[in-house]
C-alpha cells in the first residue's frame, strides 16, 4: 500500500523518473518558445520542479548555479535559465507561478492520452488589456 506517497510514479523507476524530468526540464528551457508538448500527467508531474528551478534561476549566484546544474546536468540550458529566463522573472516581484499548462481537446493517436502543452509565460509580454466596462444600453425609462 502506497499511505503517504504523494508523488506520480508514471509507470516507471525511480531512476527513469529522474532521467524523464532531466529531459522535459531540459527541452522546456532550451527551446525558443519555451513550451513542450507531452502528456497531461507529465506535465503535471514536472510543474512544481519546473518552477523551482525558475526560482533558482532569478538570483544568479554560484551555489543556485551549481543547485540548477545538479538537478538538470544540462550546461545549455543551466546557462540559457540564468542569462535569459531568470532575469525576466527577478524584477517582476512575482512570487511563483511561472508556468502554465494548456490542455488540448486532440488525444494521442497511439493510446489516447490526454495531451497539453506546458510554458513558461512570458514576463511583461502577456499580460492582458485592461477590461472595458459595460455601457447599459437599455436603459429602463420611468413610468409616468
Amino acid at each position: 500500500m502506497r499511505h503517504c506517497k504523494t508523488a506520480k510514479r508514471l509507470g516507471r523507476t525511480k531512476e527513469h523518473r529522474i532521467a524523464l524530468r532531466r529531459n522535459l526540464i531540459g527541452s522546456i528551457l532550451i527551446k525558443g518558445d519555451m513550451r513542450i508538448k507531452t502528456t497531461l500527467a507529465k506535465a503535471k508531474y514536472i510543474k512544481p520542479h519546473l518552477e523551482k528551478i525558475v526560482s533558482l534561476g532569478r538570483e544568479k549566484n554560484l551555489h543556485n548555479y551549481r543547485r540548477a546544474l545538479s538537478l538538470l546536468q544540462n550546461e545549455a540550458a543551466v546557462a540559457r535559465l540564468f542569462n535569459e529566463i531568470g532575469p525576466s522573472f527577478a524584477g517582476s516581484g512575482r512570487p511563483g507561478g511561472y508556468t502554465r499548462i494548456l490542455k488540448l481537446a486532440t488525444r494521442r493517436l497511439g493510446d489516447g492520452g490526454k495531451q497539453a502543452f506546458i510554458e513558461i509565460i512570458n514576463e511583461g509580454g502577456g499580460k492582458a488589456a485592461p477590461k472595458k466596462k459595460r455601457k447599459l444600453s437599455l436603459k429602463r425609462k420611468p413610468k409616468k
